[in-house]
């Protein structure tokens, strides 16, 4: 045998065979062991289990067999005894040590000491101001509803949710929010890479997040809606979906998507961006609006970027809806940057920036349609091809004081940026 290598030439042979039988015996019962503890680790809850009574008596099995290595005379096999004691001690940690961690990623989220399997079930039990926080990357087959009183946090940490490709025809929502209170999401990994990814792929009211009722507070973190059928149904979808009273507060992050809209309101929603980035990249017909607000509640600019690669980057149609821009940039690579439209709704600029693109000195990168009103007291809006920076089918707009600023494209000094 392989450890004949160990004995000395002047040990008698039943003791070299008895070592042998004792190394053999700690290598096949540790090996069953460390089986039994991987196997059992999820369900090792108890004092009785059945999984930690049959590792404390093997355990007591092995530290008799080592007892009776002691008895050896040879050096080397007192050696080898050491050396064995030493691999029977480093490998009982799995049960202890590597076995928790192996429990750990069978879990989705936590809150508080508790973990659970499933994010529905973390959903179900969160309470008020209490933080899901995500232990590992998810794949989500059914939609996640929250309804009922309550305001928490879903912390990302640096993981991801991602709803299953192919069921893009049973999950039309990959989150359904209707629920009084704040759902807020962060991420708080120290490289920020938690995102949200949907696939509003089958019908056109498909959405990553619809927001019912409730408020959806983005702290951070990215959510994504990737169309699927991009090529077939260019104009199917959004990231969030606003309807009813549903809100949107936007602090930081990124909403991203390729599908008709980025976010979309209607019915009486709102929405309130601070900072971040809400982009549109569907370069497919006139699809691909960054804000699609057509709501008859407000919707408020203070900062960030509102973004669309090829169509408007804000469009608003609904009769007296209220749009109040103070900073923020909102801009078009290939139309104008703002598309308003409705009877009675008005349109109050005193900061911020709009920056569209026109051709043949047609179209604007400011257009305001017959019965809206537009007040500008600040801000600056500018056309970066050689259509013109503001106008349309109304005479109502109005610049109010302040120093808001208008440019476009100028053939003989080209165009200096805004």
């Amino acid at each position: 045998m392989f450890f004949n290598a160990f004995r000395s030439k002047n040990n008698a042979f039943h003791e070299g065979r008895k070592f042998d039988l004792i190394v053999s015996i700690i290598i096949t019962s540790r090996f069953f062991v460390f089986n039994l503890s991987k196997f059992g680790a999820k369900r090792m809850k108890g004092k009785n289990s059945v999984f930690k009574k049959g590792h404390e008596f093997f355990s007591a099995i092995l530290s008799q067999l080592l007892s009776a290595a002691k008895s050896f005379k040879s050096r080397k096999r007192k050696i080898a005894y050491g050396f064995l004691s030493l691999v029977l001690a480093v490998s009982m940690l799995p049960l202890g040590a590597f076995g928790t961690l192996a429990a750990e990623a069978d879990y989705a989220a936590q809150i508080g000491t508790t973990k659970y399997e499933t994010l529905n079930a973390a959903f179900d039990a969160v309470k008020i101001s209490q933080t899901i926080t995500l232990l590992k990357d998810v794949v989500v087959d059914a939609p996640i509803n929250v309804s009922g009183i309550k305001s928490f946090t879903f912390d990302l940490n640096g993981k991801t949710v991602e709803s299953n490709k192919s069921k893009t025809d049973t999950i039309s929502s990959l989150f359904y929010l209707n629920f009084d209170g704040n759902f807020a999401i962060q991420d708080s990994s120290s490289k920020k890479e938690g995102k949200i990814i949907g696939y509003p792929s089958f019908n056109a009211d498909d959405s990553v997040f619809c927001v019912n009722k409730g408020t959806l507070v983005l702290n951070g973190a990215a959510i994504e809606a990737v169309n699927l059928n991009n090529d077939g149904k260019p104009n199917i979808g959004s990231a969030v979906l606003l309807k009813n009273s549903g809100k949107l507060t936007m602090y930081d992050g990124t909403i991203s998507a390729n599908t008709k809209n980025t976010v979309y309101a209607s019915d009486s929603s709102s929405a309130i961006v601070y900072a971040g980035l809400v982009e549109n990249l569907n370069m497919s017909g006139n699809n691909g609006i960054a804000m699609d607000f057509r709501s008859g509640g407000t919707l408020e600019l203070k900062g960030g970027t509102i973004y669309s690669k090829k169509y408007f980057a804000l469009y608003i149609a609904y009769s007296g809806a209220k749009v109040i821009v103070s900073g923020g940039t909102v801009r078009s690579e290939f139309a104008g940057a703002a598309h308003i439209l409705g009877q009675g709704l008005e349109f109050l600029v005193s900061g911020g920036s709009f920056e569209g693109y026109t051709e043949n000195n047609y179209g604007y990168a400011v257009t305001v349609g017959s019965g809206s009103i537009a007040v500008f007291t600040g801000g600056e809006v500018c056309n970066t091809g050689n259509g013109r920076a503001i106008g349309g089918y109304t005479d109502k707009i109005y610049i109010a004081g302040g120093s808001p600023v208008f440019r476009t494209y100028d053939l003989s000094k080209k165009y200096v940026g805004c």
